[in-house]
């Protein structure tokens, strides 16, 4: 048997929200007057300090500009510098290379130094 099961309790979730729910006025205790004075002088002091702080920086970087030793210049450092790692690169790479064809070329000398043993002491027997 099949039976419908009973609607939970409350008001379907379609509804809007009450008029009570949905005007709740949430009212703030009012601070001391001193303590909002404390704290407006405490907000401009830190955004002046910053404005100061960015400021400060700006000069420093448009004096680094001017002198050269901006943006353009940690390139070019950065350029030079990946380019000697590169050439440092292709010439450990080079000497491994010939390190490994005189490795190979030792190798292939004992190779063929065992096979002529190996044929002179077959002919011999």
């Amino acid at each position: 048997m099949m039976r419908r099961k009973a609607p939970p309790p409350g008001k379907p979730p379609i509804l809007p929200p009450s008029k009570q729910t949905r005007y709740q006025v949430v009212h703030v205790p009012w601070m001391k007057p001193e303590d909002v004075k404390e704290l407006l002088w405490r907000r401009h002091a830190y955004n002046h300090a910053v404005v100061s702080i960015r400021e400060q920086f700006k000069r420093e970087l448009q004096a680094k500009v001017d002198s050269g030793e901006g943006i353009a210049l940690l390139k070019k450092q950065e350029l030079e510098e990946f380019n000697l790692i590169l050439q440092a690169n292709s010439e450990e790479n080079e000497k491994l290379a010939r390190q490994r064809k005189e490795r190979e070329r030792h190798e292939s000398e004992i190779t063929q130094q065992n096979l002529l043993d190996e044929l002179e002491s077959h002919l011999k027997s």
